[in-house]
């Protein structure tokens, strides 16, 4: 995978689903990972085996691997619409019908990742059987506080679509 430029070079891999033994480290990277902690609701989302399970049929995962397959991050892809809160900014639910969501890991941070990953994982669910050839464009939440993630979001086509909610999240869209 392409690194971006001025940035640390790593070998890694994209690779679609994920593997038992990077879901455990999912699971472990929720509840001890302190940007994960602090930015996403992972915690909840991820606490235990069972709760993973529930919905990984509901996702499209793609793992991103170092040349020792450890997991440097992950990205899903959920079928989901814009929650209503926002039907203010008059966006069209029927062409924003997937989530995106990207998690890169504590040691693979601030190695260029992020957006190569991304990008690659976006050109490849674009072609997957869960988009079924749908020209769906892709939304997501973030933090009004998580500037990194909104940057990464930003250099990969999205455009902020809302002002903060109550809770501080932003909508995203792709454009």
């Amino acid at each position: 995978m392409v690194e971006e430029e001025g940035e640390e070079a790593a070998e890694v891999q994209v690779k679609k689903g994920i593997s038992f033994i990077n879901i455990k480290k999912v699971i472990y990277y929720s509840s001890h990972d302190p940007l994960i902690e602090k930015f996403t609701s992972d915690k909840e989302r991820y606490k235990n085996l069972k709760v993973f399970k529930k919905g990984l049929s509901k996702r499209e995962y793609y793992s991103l691997l170092d040349d020792n397959n450890d997991l440097a991050g992950i990205i899903w892809f959920t079928k989901k619409s814009i929650p209503d809160i926002y039907k203010k900014y008059k966006l069209d639910k029927n062409i924003y019908g997937f989530t995106v969501a990207l998690r890169i890991y504590q040691s693979f941070r601030g190695k260029g990742l992020s957006n190569p990953f991304l990008n690659e994982a976006i050109m490849r669910f674009k072609k997957s059987a869960l988009n079924k050839g749908n020209k769906y464009k892709l939304w997501l939440l973030t933090g009004k506080d998580n500037l990194p993630a909104q940057k990464t979001y930003i250099k990969s086509g999205f455009i902020k679509a809302s002002k903060p909610d109550l809770n501080g999240k932003i909508l995203m869209i792709e454009k």
